[in-house]
């Protein structure tokens, strides 16, 4: 009986395992996908892998954790290009006087690893979206001149 149990123990914690992977594979973007994300912006025309980009910080997993274009001379339109939920592990946002216009999504609210928020000298406009609420890390948020 003893015998029985352990192997039972064994065979449920083993398909607890795989289903806690898949379900991590299925809800978590890839690198793949960050780099699809940030290629569908148009800021970058690269072929390479997004980490070896200008203006793209990675961490060890090849996650995207900062982008940095301020002052970049790219003339980027609107800040809903970026895919917001492509970038759960994102810490800093740093667009000065790229050209952004438009206003900023309500799907900033997203990105809850944000601690830097920075876009100042664009062309924003409009309301602030209430999801900034949902960025419990962030520690600055620079929007003067726009």
């Amino acid at each position: 009986m003893a015998s029985f149990i352990s192997t039972a123990g064994v065979v449920v914690w083993v398909v607890t395992m795989i289903l806690f992977s898949l379900a991590n594979a299925v809800s978590s973007p890839s690198s793949t996908d960050e780099g699809e994300a940030l290629r569908s912006t148009g800021w970058w025309n690269s072929t390479s892998a997004h980490f070896t980009w200008d203006g793209v910080v990675c961490n060890e997993r090849g996650s995207v954790t900062e982008i940095h274009l301020s002052y970049s001379g790219k003339k980027s339109g609107e800040l809903s290009k970026l895919k917001f939920s492509s970038f759960p592990s994102l810490v800093g946002l740093f667009l000065s006087n790229c050209g952004l216009n438009g206003s900023i999504p309500h799907q900033i609210g997203t990105l809850t690893q944000l601690t830097y928020f920075i876009l100042p000298q664009n062309n924003l406009i409009g309301e602030l979206p209430l999801s900034l609420a949902n960025l419990t890390q962030l520690k600055y948020l620079f929007l003067h001149s726009n």
